[in-house]
């Protein structure tokens, strides 16, 4: 099915979702109207789409703007688990009293066996990590700004739900997996190097787990409105570094900073992060590339060909050598 197919029959799918999920709270049979839908963007396993949605009557004040998240058909088996674990995440985040803006999940609504969303969305401009806007703040302070106040967060409910490793040693361990059975020489010259550089047993922080800058919404009403943050679903806890890796990705020059590292890692500091080392941030840089390298092996998940993957490992390990 082609791309352009699967947003138009998408439309129609999402447009049952939100009819679903709002028709209980109108005394009215089918008193929920959908207006038009527009797809808003693809994710990993699923498919957003934004709609007004009108209720009549509407006691509880329910109407307004909604996106529909619809699961692919491509999911893991455990997508359900994971959907869930997402909303009541959110919950939790904004019962702590989490500053920056997050979604407001208001259904989960059954699908083919699978859960689709309808959340608030969130309004903004997603940064530009290689344009920013000149009006915005510089990104490597959005995301210094950013990370630390979700790797802030202490609230036990969120941290539970989040899970995973108990130490951000353990953590970088964990991610360290991802060169089991790469037995290229240089594959596992960087290996030594990361267990040489590990960071200390210090106690895992709540981590986003896919800080990209698509994620990251810039308020375009009221500049001093703090950033959204969207895309919960990689939640974990963890090491700090890894949220920075995720955004700096081994880049020769991070948000087209010869200092790009260090810049954010200054924003972080400023902003009340736990100074965190350029060492941690290089570890996961070279096992995101080696993911990337690891997926090049494989037909089935190949975006760019083995050759070119250990090319580009191969310079991330020359420059933090």
């Amino acid at each position: 099915m082609s791309r352009r197919r699967s947003r138009g029959w998408g439309k129609g799918r999402a447009r049952g979702v939100l009819q679903r999920a709002f028709d209980p709270h109108t005394s009215k049979s089918r008193g929920t109207e959908v207006g038009r839908i527009r797809c808003v963007g693809e994710g990993l396993y699923r498919w957003g789409y934004i709609a007004w949605v009108d209720l009549k009557p509407d006691p509880e004040d329910l109407s307004g703007n909604y996106i529909c998240l619809l699961p692919r058909d491509d999911v893991p088996a455990n997508f359900n688990e994971q959907v869930r674990r997402e909303a009541a995440l959110l919950d939790a985040l904004a019962a702590a009293g989490f500053h920056l803006r997050i979604p407001e999940v208001a259904a989960l609504v059954p699908l083919d066996g699978r859960l689709a969303v309808v959340e608030t969305p969130v309004e903004g401009i997603p940064l530009d990590f290689k344009n920013p806007r000149p009006f915005f703040k510089a990104p490597w302070e959005v995301v210094g700004q950013v990370a630390a106040a979700i790797h802030a967060v202490t609230a036990p409910e969120v941290l539970s739900l989040a899970g995973g490793p108990k130490t951000q040693r353990a953590h970088a361990e964990q991610c360290l997996s991802v060169f089991d059975g790469l037995e290229d020489p240089l594959l596992q010259e960087a290996r030594a190097w990361a267990h040489e550089n590990l960071p200390p047993p210090t106690p895992s922080t709540l981590l986003h787990g896919d800080l990209l800058g698509q994620n990251i919404l810039m308020p375009f009403e009221n500049p001093d409105d703090p950033p959204g943050v969207i895309d919960w679903s990689f939640a974990t806890l963890g090491d700090p570094a890894y949220d920075l890796a995720i955004t700096t990705r081994g880049f020769r020059r991070p948000f087209k900073q010869a200092d790009g590292v260090a810049r954010l890692l200054d924003a972080y500091a400023d902003h009340g992060g736990e100074p965190v080392e350029p060492a941690s941030v290089h570890l996961h840089e070279l096992c995101l590339a080696a993911d990337w390298y690891r997926q090049s092996l494989d037909p089935g998940t190949r975006v760019h060909p083995p050759e070119e993957e250990i090319k580009r490992f191969r310079g991330i390990f020359r420059r933090i050598k």
